[in-house]
């Protein structure tokens, strides 16, 4: 086992308690969801607004990024190319093993592990940047704010965090069910995901409470820039 390797896993053994078996429920749920996408293959196209970020913060972000929630590489690849240290966390094995294939066919590196954004596998203030592109909109309140907790747990200090998560602005399908009992706009997918819409005010809230601060105002645009549905913000941590 490499250096790099017992890292990951030693990590991993600590933090298996500091999930409860709701959000681990939710996790296998959202983990079989996206298991089946990805092997019908799942998205693409430009993201404006992710490149418009990458141009504007490149100087600052590297070299050790973080994606959380790589899935099949779309903006992986995108800092792979721009010669970033990339790690790539994607909850399924479907979703590697297509970023591998694209990494190999255009002969980039990144490091793939397969984890969960409540449980992140790496020591403390590992990474310089981070980056989670509609990850977090999968959970209640309460996983959201884990997921917030462990980002800013391997974010270094002065580093950035580049986010997007749905806003309460998109449409919420007839088809979900509100989940009663929760904060905000939590709603149940036929799928049986989780699925919250965020308002600026809590995504406000949740970097306070975790020493984050705004440096790019939310905005609320999908990545073709045509309509509104999903914020984007960038947090910096202090």
């Amino acid at each position: 086992m490499t250096k790099k390797k017992e890292l990951f896993y030693r990590r991993l053994v600590i933090l298996k308690s500091m999930t409860n078996k709701k959000i681990q429920s939710d996790v296998a749920i959202t983990r079989k969801d996206w298991e089946n996408r990805y092997q019908k293959s799942w998205g693409g196209g430009r993201d404006f607004v992710f490149e418009d970020f990458l141009k504007k913060y490149k100087t600052k972000l590297g070299p050790k990024i973080l994606d959380i929630g790589s899935g099949e590489g779309r903006h992986m690849l995108q800092l792979a190319q721009a010669g970033f240290n990339v790690v790539g966390l994607e909850l399924t094995k479907t979703g590697i093993e297509t970023a591998n294939k694209k990494l190999k066919a255009r002969k980039l590196h990144a490091n793939l592990v397969l984890g969960d954004a409540h449980d992140l596998p790496f020591v403390n203030q590992y990474f310089d940047s981070v980056v989670s592109i509609q990850v977090f909109q999968f959970n209640d309140w309460k996983g959201a704010e884990l997921c917030f907790s462990e980002t800013n747990r391997v974010l270094k200090k002065k580093g950035l965090f580049f986010l997007r998560v749905k806003s309460t602005t998109a449409k919420v399908p007839a088809v979900n069910k509100l989940v009663k009992n929760d904060r905000g706009a939590t709603y149940r997918t036929p799928e049986g995901n989780k699925a919250h819409f965020f308002t600026a005010k809590e995504l406000f809230c949740l970097g306070k409470k975790n020493g984050l601060k705004i440096i790019q105002e939310p905005i609320d645009l999908t990545p073709n820039k045509k309509e509104q549905g999903q914020w984007n913000i960038v947090f910096q941590k202090n």
